[in-house]
């Protein structure tokens, strides 16, 4: 892709490829962390006990970072997780997992025929992904007293439709909530507050944090 703009995956994409009897399924998964990565990987083995190896590698990071990893693993070093890892930097897709289930078909395809078939497999999942552009977005953690709460979810709602979120609310004292949005929102949302609570919520007590 030559879009300079960075995506992130929508949904999940399955693609599968077959060279001389063996099976390829190339799953594409919505990862932000390599926390979740272990854990999907962890499902696919799990549904998979028979197949022969599961090659994958990640990006995850957005816009802020870019952390890459990969595995072979148990294929000759370099024929299975380095290509789908090559194919993944060459797009511009980020916060996404792509592994590739095979099942050997009892002819071997030699490190030529091991790098085109995960590298087909790659390519493939990605052309049946669904993306959208990746923003950046910022959390503010406000602290309201109990009175102003429900004024604060309510504006939260008249936002919602540009995606703003309520990520946590914890109750002590007063309510400390955690809001997510676009970066570009936070202007707006943070003369909002101040405008419902009369100057008690100030706008200092907002800490913006890029994601």
């Amino acid at each position: 892709m030559s879009n300079p703009h960075l995506f992130q995956p929508t949904s999940s994409a399955q693609f599968e490829y077959l060279d001389r009897k063996s099976r390829f399924i190339a799953t594409a998964d919505p990862v932000e962390t390599s926390a979740e990565v272990k854990v999907v990987l962890q499902s696919i083995r799990h549904q998979n006990p028979h197949a022969a190896h599961v090659v994958y590698a990640f990006r995850v990071g957005g816009l802020s970072r870019d952390d890459f990893g990969m595995s072979d693993d148990g294929e000759p070093k370099g024929t299975a997780g380095r290509p789908v890892l090559e194919v993944l930097k060459g797009s511009s897709v980020t916060n996404v997992l792509l592994s590739i289930v095979r099942y050997f078909g009892g002819t071997k395809l030699g490190t030529g025929g091991l790098v085109r078939a995960y590298t087909t497999a790659a390519q493939g999942v990605l052309e049946q992904l669904s993306v959208e552009v990746l923003e950046a977005r910022t959390t503010l953690l406000l602290d309201c007293p109990y009175e102003l709460h429900q004024s604060i979810r309510r504006l939260c709602d008249d936002y919602a439709f540009q995606d703003v979120r309520i990520v946590s609310e914890s109750f002590g004292s007063v309510v400390s909530l955690e809001l997510n949005m676009r970066t570009e929102l936070m202007p707006d949302v943070g003369a909002a507050i101040r405008d419902v609570s009369r100057g008690t919520i100030e706008l200092d007590r907002l800490k913006g944090s890029p994601e």
